[in-house]
């Protein structure tokens, strides 16, 4: 059924664990091409070789450079690429005339990259295809623009960056922000504060009116679409906590079966006639049951473990329909997988001051195969262990370099 040949090209996973570890499963090499950010990726099993890349946040010229000297040693090989975070995908797609010389990929052309990542002109997008999300407003950078923001909507709103790229260093992020992805405002005078320093500090923004309900109210359609449009696989999933506890990171999710979130997601697939991997949010109000877009993403995440797991492994099935394999994959779950952030959901429970229940939540009762996590694996223990000597080491360079300090702090009194 398989064909041998094609089955030797590698697949090049510019991500973290979760990617690597669904990558993993399938039958191939896999090789972890990633920044200091995600290094535990270089410790696990799955990794047959690794590459030390820079960070594309940061250093995107680096970056690409360095992706694509990798993908003239691999040429031969005609790798599979991966990725997994908007930096990446950007500097993918921003590049792919180069990209596509040394690697093999199915993404959406540039400008609907470009339109999805960026809040702002996903505005426009979603309007031309007439897809429910909330009323929104993208603040430019005129210099009123901040004295009539407060009238846009009624209280509450959210404020969301145009792009989250570099967002927690900026200085709205760090002033209201909280670590979240957004922030929720009740005030008239803090919204026009936020305004005005969107402005002065050339911070995108958009105003969007606040959808009823928490984070649990999340839902998720995830595939993988061929470039003749087919679908090859699909799930869905539903969150459950975040940190911070209000427009924070997933650290609590499930891969679950709603035929209702699949077709919604169907239909804006019909629609946009997207190609390769998406992950499609949906926050559904409460009160009146509708179904509200949030953001399409083009891209792998961390959802794509627990999918594996769950029974339709999309990074798999995209390997395979890029190297012509057609391999009889199923496109449902089979059965309900968790994926567990162990860190930052305990940062969550104590930021609710409800730290005990982490141990019997996220632990205890989880302590069978219906969960996984970032970084423990019973099957591959390697990185969680790596994790544990990492900060061992970092607390005692803190301590010396403490004992350190005060030693020379009391020689020099003693002069």
């Amino acid at each position: 059924m398989k064909n041998d040949q094609a089955y030797q090209c590698p697949a090049v996973s510019v991500g973290n664990l979760n990617l690597l570890r669904a990558l993993g499963r399938g039958n191939f090499p896999v090789i972890a091409a990633t920044s200091i950010a995600n290094e535990v990726a270089f410790y696990s099993k799955y990794a047959n070789d690794i590459h030390r890349i820079p960070g594309p946040t940061k250093t995107p010229v680096e970056f690409t450079q360095a992706l694509l000297e990798l993908g003239k040693d691999l040429k031969d090989l005609s790798p599979i690429l991966f990725y997994d975070a908007d930096a990446d995908l950007l500097c993918i797609s921003r590049n792919r005339s180069k990209f596509n010389d040394y690697f093999r990929f199915n993404m959406p052309p540039h400008e609907i990259i470009e339109k999805l990542v960026d809040k702002a002109r996903f505005i426009d997008y979603a309007n031309k295809y007439k897809l429910p999300i909330p009323n929104a407003k993208v603040i430019g950078f005129e210099n009123d623009s901040y004295k009539v923001s407060s009238d846009i909507f009624s209280l509450p709103v959210i404020v969301k960056p145009v792009t989250r790229i570099d967002w927690f260093d900026s200085p709205l992020a760090k002033a209201f922000g909280k670590g979240g992805k957004a922030i929720l405002v009740h005030d008239k005078n803090e919204l026009e504060q936020i305004v005005k320093i969107s402005v002065d500090y050339q911070v995108g923004i958009v105003i969007q009116e606040l959808i009823t309900g928490d984070e649990s109210q999340i839902l998720s359609y995830h595939s993988y679409i061929s470039k003749t449009g087919s679908i090859l696989g699909e799930y869905t999933g539903k969150k459950y906590r975040t940190f911070p506890n209000h427009f924070g990171m997933s650290t609590c999710v499930e891969v679950c079966e709603n035929q209702e979130i699949i077709d919604a997601g169907r239909g804006i697939i019909e629609k946009t006639e997207l190609v390769g991997i998406v992950k499609i949010d949906f926050k559904k109000d409460p009160l009146t049951g509708k179904l509200y877009l949030l953001e399409i993403n083009p891209r792998f995440n961390i959802w794509n473990y627990p999918g594996a797991v769950s029974g339709v492994n999309l990074p798999v099935i995209a390997y395979c329909d890029i190297v012509d394999e057609k391999p009889n994959f199923p496109i449902k779950v089979n059965k309900n997988i968790k994926w567990i952030d162990a860190a930052r959901d305990r940062q969550m429970y104590k930021e609710i001051g409800r730290g005990y229940e982490f141990y019997y939540n996220s632990w205890l009762k989880n302590l069978n195969n219906s969960t996984v996590y970032t970084i423990w694996a019973w099957n591959d223990p390697v990185p969680y262990f790596w994790c544990i000597l990492n900060r061992c080491r970092n607390g005692v360079n803190k301590a010396i370099s403490k004992v350190y300090g005060y030693i020379m702090q009391s020689l020099g009194n003693l002069q």
